[in-house]
């Protein structure tokens, strides 16, 4: 979806300033292949006819898998242009962050807020207020994948790239969030696309901790000292950089 590629610069320029409906799979025997990452600290499963890759250098862990190379190929450089996907595509994309980047961005945690209030607060901090970007993102949904594994599902249309699909928000390790978003042709989205897609989202599996994650997104500065940020590369050419903000589904 257009506002991941979005998303990336947003939060460059964030960290320069620091940064019940039960739905689960049955095992149906359907074989899976796991991705490593490079650094070997993220793994996932997704289905043997796809492919999956990540992006590097951005500070934090970005992958996806995808049903064809190129609109895999797309989804991993932040500087291609982004168009839909085509019919019979889909594919799944999955960003970790320190629960911390929500302070960065002005969000104040309590302990009223609900997981679905913090799933909120943490797409739209993310995401920022760039109305042209706007998605239109329906009421969270807790999605129970056994008793002791919970995540907030957002359904979620892109009207203008003509893609819909799912967004998914859940702590994957101690205070690391996972981000995930599962695309496809409009009018293609479907009960086995959200089964397949929240079964990659869960099968990600992270090592790293958030503070080395933080550090990571930080570029190696140490946490609780001054330093002078350098503006982004996003930002080099002048060029402002794009913000997005969720808007409720009608």
């Amino acid at each position: 979806m257009k506002y991941l590629k979005r998303l990336i610069p947003v939060l460059l320029a964030i960290l320069v300033l620091v940064v019940p409906l039960t739905v689960w799979a049955q095992d149906d025997g359907e074989e899976k292949h796991e991705f490593v990452s490079e650094d070997e600290l993220l793994t996932f499963s997704y289905p043997a006819e796809w492919v999956a890759g990540e992006t590097p250098d951005l500070g934090f862990p970005a992958v996806a898998t995808a049903s064809s190379e190129d609109l895999l190929a797309m989804l991993l450089d932040p500087t291609d242009e982004e168009v839909p996907p085509e019919p019979g595509q889909a594919a799944a994309q999955v960003l970790l962050f320190p629960l911390d980047i929500l302070n960065f961005m002005g969000v104040e945690l309590t302990e009223e807020m609900t997981d679905e209030d913090v799933a909120m607060a943490f797409i739209t901090g993310l995401m920022g207020d760039d109305e042209d970007a706007a998605m239109n993102i329906g009421d969270p949904e807790v999605v129970e994948i056994d008793e002791d594994f919970e995540v907030i599902l957002f359904p979620a249309v892109d009207e203008e790239e003509e893609t819909e699909g799912v967004i998914v928000v859940y702590e994957v390790a101690d205070g690391i969030m996972l981000l995930g978003v599962g695309q496809t042709h409009i009018g293609e989205y479907n009960d086995d696309l959200q089964t397949l897609f929240l079964e990659v989202f869960a099968s990600v599996e992270y090592t790293g901790s958030a503070e080395e994650l933080m550090l990571g997104m930080m570029g190696g500065a140490q946490l609780g000292t001054d330093f002078t940020p350098t503006p982004p590369a996003a930002s080099e050419s002048g060029g402002d950089t794009p913000e997005f903000t969720p808007t409720p589904a009608s």
